[in-house]
């Protein structure tokens, strides 16, 4: 699920990124970092057509 692109959610991506970078917690650690770093790329990159 893909939220609108704000700069506040922006910043909700990157600070899970931090977060978890600094904190692995097992299993989930990679895929969350890599789901983070999709957010943040989706709404800090190129608008999409298909982006709300």
């Amino acid at each position: 699920m893909i939220g609108r692109c704000t700069p506040v959610n922006c910043y909700a991506y990157f600070l899970q990124i931090l977060y978890l970078f600094f904190n692995p917690t097992g299993s989930r650690f990679t895929m969350n970092l890599y789901f983070n770093a999709i957010q943040l790329f989706a709404c800090s990159g190129p608008r999409k057509s298909h982006m709300p």
